[in-house]
């Protein structure tokens, strides 16, 4: 027990019955290509996972921080390779009344200023936000970030990323990819904005913005986002995406609709668009526990790291349970 003091435990399950009338490849809505047929019936992870942090008092108000978390597959963990999946946020650092520094595995800070808007209502579901309209977001191996205090609603993080691992050459530095994001939040207001380029580790010679505002008055909660994404590839240029989220809460229920489109400009002159919408209504058995149904429709283009990958129309029924601890 004394050696574990101040170590807390922590996760979330969350796994979905899909069915998916799709033209490609995957299986479970959302999570992109699989090698199994496209369509039907599947039960869904969707990004279980458990984790540990704590903290240590250092004196004059200074602490050590640290935090390790894992996905967990608990519906496909033998077939596809072990149930246990990449690490998720997982650091060490030093926190006080200047704000918290930290280096290892961590979100960006553009995708902690994404999520801060309040779109992704239903996160990691069938119509979470980044498989419905195309957006790409980061969680980062090799990250040195730091994260302002908050000043009365306003935080402000930015990190730096050596280039290890990157294919090339070039990406040596200390800081050959950086994020940057503004965060606000105060009386039902969310304001958010954020930059980064993403070349490091991943060797793409690309770029993204974007800017994002909520607000959530008595039962009702609305979130909108436009973002704007520049590539070097040989096909893509850029994309520019806008997206609207609403909920309305009654009891122990919710109802959640989202809606997104995506506009894709390619190397070549032309262009491709594509427009992704969700509903769900989830009832939560308690503060921990809950369960939804929901329906979206999709045929927005997705990126993976390296290439454009499209997803066609699908369409997709889901039940799904989440339980957090």
């Amino acid at each position: 027990p004394a050696a574990n003091a101040g170590v807390v435990l922590y996760g979330k399950i969350h796994v979905s019955i899909d069915y998916l009338d799709a033209q490609t490849s995957e299986r479970c809505s959302g999570q992109g290509a699989d090698t199994t047929p496209g369509g039907g019936f599947n039960v869904c992870d969707r990004t279980s996972r458990i984790g540990f942090k704590g903290s240590e008092d250092l004196g004059n108000g200074l602490k050590a921080i640290w935090k390790m978390e894992s996905a967990v597959n608990i519906a496909d963990g033998g077939a596809k390779g072990g149930s246990w999946g990449g690490a998720r946020n997982a650091y060490i650092g030093l926190a006080g009344d200047w704000g918290t520094f930290l280096y290892g595995r961590h979100d960006t800070p553009y995708k902690m200023a994404y999520y801060a808007s309040g779109i992704d209502m239903l996160g990691d579901s069938f119509m979470d936000t980044n498989s419905l309209y195309g957006h790409q977001e980061w969680r980062r191996d090799n990250a040195i970030a730091y994260v302002s205090p908050n000043w009365n609603g306003l935080t402000i993080a930015g990190a730096v990323i050596p280039a290890e691992g990157s294919p090339n050459p070039e990406d040596d530095g200390f800081a050959d990819s950086y994020s940057i994001g503004v965060m606000y939040s105060n009386n039902g207001l969310k304001l958010s904005a954020g930059y980064e380029d993403t070349e490091g580790e991943t060797g793409l010679d690309s770029s993204e913005w974007m800017v994002g505002a909520g607000y959530s008055m008595n039962a009702f909660d609305i979130s909108a986002v436009y973002i704007n994404q520049d590539y070097s590839l040989s096909n893509v240029e850029s994309n520019d995406i806008w997206a609207v989220s609403m909920a309305y809460t009654f009891g122990n229920n919710k109802i959640i609709g989202t809606v997104g489109q995506n506009d894709w400009t390619l190397t070549d002159g032309s262009s491709d668009d594509g427009l992704g919408y969700g509903v769900a209504v989830q009832h939560m058995f308690s503060k921990r526990t809950s369960a939804y149904l929901g329906y979206s429709s999709t045929d927005a283009y997705r990126l993976q790291k390296t290439t454009k990958y499209a997803g066609t129309e699908s369409e997709a029924v889901s039940f799904g349970m989440i339980h957090n601890f």
